[in-house]
């Protein structure tokens, strides 16, 4: 067939354009019949097997009446060639992951997504699509179908062949990817395909290769998502979730998300904000507010203090936060208590024979006794919380067991201008909690159980001027972007070099594996030998390869981000040679 040619089926002519698709399964054209646009998918009749799976794709779909399942129109032969025609689609899933940013939308084509491959799953004909990808996913009108059936496996199909491979390797299981294997490969590979989807549909990062983007990096108010594509794209097969569990999982932490967002939405409705602020600024304003808070909640219970240091403080720094007098005033004691037993550690660690302030006949140092205590009362607890959060007993305790010089050294430094950090009462909100994560210690385990979002309000001082956001610094320090990078493109070298496969377990390590314990023991004689010169480089390596997991002929062994990689790793690799 060409651009050109009539097709006519049902007393209709249907004009083709031109070729919008190509592959295993067939050729797909764009074609015209009055004044609509139509798609035809085309297969070579001499191939008895692909006119089978053809016949079986085409019996599917014509009986399938399913929203969410492509329809077909008509079917018939052409120039030698089976053909069946369909409703053209503007858009395939691809377009919308390169292009929508909304989340309300990705969600809404994520779940009706799973609504297709829920369809699929329980029809009759025990259906395995294997080869759901975004390119044959098609959109039109905020409406999505899944397509291209023509690889799917049925109950009574007779086509699966022992040494096939099916489906598209950037998106297909690893049972899909082993000779000899494709009889084994069941529902639970569709499942594996739209884990990476639903991944790749948050971070704009097609999954191909060993190491893919985590959701939350891009979206990190949506960190359980990670936990639930890493159950959907498991190694063995048999662990991963059911369709129905991941169609209850995403609409409950979803769910969860929107309903906790807006409950923080009502609660910064009724603190105080300007009555002159236009309606439509206001909402803006609110809801980038609620994300924000929300996001620094979850971060602020799942990461710790180093983790944090990812952040970038200056993020969404268009809208200013203020806490409370309650976290003001514990943070300041968190403060005070670091010093003053910092300072009595040092003194009893160095100095056996000091002498503690005499406050029974010592006029002086009553005097600074009493100035503490007047600096302890500006922070005082209230409202209950003294009971379990008040440090003021312990402060003084440190401060009055150090000899009055240092007392006084003491005085001088939470007296500065430095110490008082009123940053907290108008500052991003990543400043904000990664500060008190950074200090709250002695109170953390009480915090932990506290919703701190109820503590922070915003700052209109701060936030009048607010416009827009898409100009701002982004969420990750450049720091760590550059480190994560670095790490990635030492690694890219080692893969080549060395026929490794990589990938990211956390913001700290990354797992690496040999395919055969001969090759890794290639790979720790050649470093070895080449660290001996250097004691501490040697050292260096033998914690990397003395340490490595072994498990059905496959060598794992763990590296660190920071060190292990652009130091050890790529010393190995004569990367740096310093």
């Amino acid at each position: 067939m060409k651009k050109g040619d009539v097709i006519s089926n049902n007393n209709a002519d249907y004009t083709l354009i031109k070729k919008i698709g190509e592959g295993g399964s067939g050729v797909v054209w764009e074609a015209q019949s009055t004044s609509y646009s139509y798609a035809i998918k085309f297969i070579d009749s001499s191939d008895k097997d692909k006119i089978e799976r053809f016949n079986k794709e085409l019996t599917f779909c014509k009986s399938t009446q399913n929203k969410y399942i492509i329809s077909i129109i008509a079917d018939g032969e052409f120039d030698g060639s089976r053909y069946y025609i369909m409703p053209l689609y503007p858009k395939t899933l691809r377009n919308v992951i390169n292009e929508e940013k909304d989340t309300d939308i990705l969600m809404k084509y994520i779940l009706q997504l799973c609504n297709a491959v829920s369809f699929v799953h329980k029809h009759r004909a025990g259906v395995v699509h294997r080869d759901i990808k975004p390119e044959n996913i098609l959109i039109d009108k905020k409406q999505l179908v899944l397509a291209d059936f023509g690889i799917a496996h049925f109950n009574d199909s007779s086509l699966t062949k022992k040494g096939d491979f099916l489906g598209n390797r950037h998106y297909s299981a690893p049972e899909q990817k082993i000779k000899n294997n494709i009889i084994n490969v069941g529902k639970s590979a569709d499942i594996y395909a739209l884990g990476l989807i639903v991944n790749e549909c948050f971070t704009k990062q097609n999954p191909a290769g060993s190491s893919f983007r985590i959701i939350s990096d891009d979206y990190p108010l949506y960190n359980e998502f990670d936990i639930l594509v890493s159950n959907m794209i498991k190694q063995n097969a048999a662990e991963r979730f059911t369709i129905d569990i991941v169609i209850s999982e995403l609409k409950f932490i979803y769910g969860k998300i929107k309903q906790t967002n807006q409950k923080i939405k009502s609660r910064l409705l009724e603190d105080y904000y300007p009555q002159n602020i236009k309606k439509r600024t206001l909402n803006k304003i609110i809801q980038r507010a609620s994300e924000d808070l929300l996001f620094a909640k979850i971060a602020f219970k799942s990461k710790s203090v180093e983790e944090f240091g990812k952040y970038n403080n200056n993020w969404h720094m268009n809208i200013g936060y203020t806490v409370d007098n309650f976290l003001f005033n514990l943070y300041m004691q968190e403060k005070l208590f670091e010093v003053c037993k910092r300072k009595f550690e040092y003194e009893s660690e160095f100095n056996d024979n000091y002498t503690p302030l005499n406050l029974s006949n010592n006029e002086e140092n009553k005097l600074i006794y009493q100035k503490m205590k007047k600096i302890l009362a500006k922070y005082e607890l209230k409202n209950g919380y003294e009971r379990d959060f008040d440090l003021t007993g312990r402060i003084m305790k440190y401060f009055t067991s150090c000899c009055d010089y240092h007392c006084q050294e003491i005085l001088k430094t939470v007296q500065s201008k430095h110490f008082l950090d009123e940053d907290l009462l108008g500052a991003p909100v990543l400043y904000i909690f990664i500060s008190i994560k950074e200090t709250i210690r002695e109170n953390m385990d009480l915090l932990a159980n506290i919703d701190l979002t109820k503590h922070v309000q915003i700052n209109w001082d701060r936030t009048q001027n607010f416009d827009t956001n898409d100009d701002e610094p982004e969420l990750f320090n450049r720091v760590y972007i550059d480190e994560v990078k670095k790490a990635n493109e030492i690694l890219e070298v080692f893969k080549k070099r060395w026929k490794i496969c990589y990938n990211r377990i956390d913001d700290r390590m990354y797992s690496i594996k040999f395919r055969s314990f001969k090759q890794f023991d290639k790979f720790r004689k050649y470093a070895l030998q080449l660290s001996k010169p250097y004691y501490i480089f040697e050292g260096d390596v033998l914690d990397i390869v003395n340490n490595y997991d072994y498990a059905n002929g496959i060598v794992e062994i763990k590296m660190e981000r920071i060190f292990d990689i652009p130091n050890t790793l790529a010393r190995i690799l004569h990367i740096r040679n310093d």
